[in-house]
């Protein structure tokens, strides 16, 4: 196949291309959600600025404001900060921008060949717009995993403070601590870590105060033990793993057990690549590894959550030397499946089909488990950098 060294003579201005595409994509997404008057997620973030500059509980409902409930961290109050005090049309369009723009540089740091990042972000872009439109952070927070990634072997401080950073505004960032074993000194990478923890955790004092942050923080973990249990049943939530063989299988499948097998399967690509971490090809298998377990393992994965899986499933099959069919297969399911699933490339009785059952997650797992398989496989092959 040559479409990777095919895809373009000029790989800097593609790149420029993209970047319009994307921008242009955040702001259509973002003018056409405020047009329509469709922006309740927005709603939901900017309150979260309000009502920590009015010390208000952060987990409330206030239906006068916004439908739904915020289940992010208190910390996220200073992230949407800028793009709260603006006007709604300028805010969103803002946050738009921020998100998706995050993301584009964040692949663009990867220590790939232009061409290869090229087309990461072309496989991305229509999941990318996906959670535009539902004008969501998960571009944002996929943005936070790659770049822990990107510094964990030349910048423990930097790789640190993107994990807590990530942690602390929606958990999932927690994720980027197996990028610790690509770290030159891994208590120096703690340290960075624990270092911006108690750092960025405290910042949100300066626009409110220290207790109302404490009890902030301990709403908040109440608040998502209480979503974890809501999201099982909620066809809208759980498209991932777990909610693929509860609604396919049995809806009795414990979710401590298919996270369990999950965590073993990730331990067992680490072990058996002991010693190995220097290989170039593990690296980039545990990356879209990570980034595909973050949505595929947890309940609270919707349909715009997968723009931080799909970047996995893209720089897997971009950074493959050698590619067989089954890797096609894959790849061409993921994208019909999993990115096209929920446009209008299907009709409504197959959307509604497949996210009752969680079917966009079925191609992901399925990447997933092979990018574990072929991770084990390794160690059968002479070591390289």
């Amino acid at each position: 196949m040559n479409l990777i060294k095919n895809f373009s003579a000029r790989p800097i201005l593609v790149n420029r291309l993209l970047l319009i595409l994307w921008a242009a994509l955040s702001i259509i997404a973002g003018c056409k959600q405020y047009l329509r008057d469709s922006y309740n997620n927005y709603k939901i973030f900017k309150y979260v600025f309000i009502n920590t500059t009015n010390q208000h509980p952060l987990y409330e409902a206030q239906p006068e404001f916004f439908l739904d409930m915020n289940h992010y961290g208190p910390v996220f109050s200073l992230v949407i900060a800028p793009f709260a005090l603006l006007p709604n049309w300028a805010g969103i369009i803002g946050w738009a921008l921020f998100t998706s723009l995050t993301l584009f540089y964040a692949i663009n740091k990867l220590p790939l060949s232009q061409v290869q990042r090229n087309l990461i972000l072309l496989i991305c872009t229509n999941e990318l717009f996906t959670s535009l439109v539902n004008l969501q952070s998960n571009s944002f927070i996929a943005a936070l995993i790659i770049l822990t990634f990107v510094y964990a072997a030349v910048n423990e401080l930097k790789s640190g403070f993107f994990i807590a950073l990530g942690l602390l505004v929606k958990l999932y960032g927690i994720v980027g601590f197996a990028f610790i074993l690509f770290a030159k000194s891994y208590w120096k990478y703690i340290a960075g870590f624990l270092f911006f923890l108690v750092i960025i955790a405290s910042l949100p004092a300066a626009i409110s105060s220290f207790h109302f942050q404490i009890q902030a923080y301990q709403d908040w973990f109440r608040t998502l033990s209480e979503k974890n249990g809501q999201n099982i049943t909620e066809i809208m939530q759980n498209i991932s793993a777990i909610g693929l063989l509860q609604r396919t299988i049995s809806s009795t499948i414990p979710v401590i057990w298919v996270l369990g097998t999950g965590l073993l399967l990730m331990l067992a690509m680490v072990v058996a690549n002991f010693k190995r971490f220097n290989n170039s090809r593990f690296r980039f298998l545990l990356l879209s590894a990570v980034l595909l377990f973050t949505v595929l393992f947890s309940t609270g994965s919707e349909s715009s959550t997968y723009i931080i899986a799909f970047p996995g499933v893209a720089i897997w099959y971009v950074t493959k030397e050698r590619r067989l069919m089954v890797d096609h297969l894959l790849f061409i399911l993921a994208i019909f499946l999993t990115s096209l699933s929920p446009t209008d490339i299907f009709p409504p009785q197959a959307r509604l089909f497949i996210k009752q059952y969680s079917l966009k997650a079925l191609p992901c797992l399925l990447i997933w488990l092979e990018i574990i398989r072929e991770s084990i496989a390794l160690r059968l092959k002479p070591a390289q950098a």
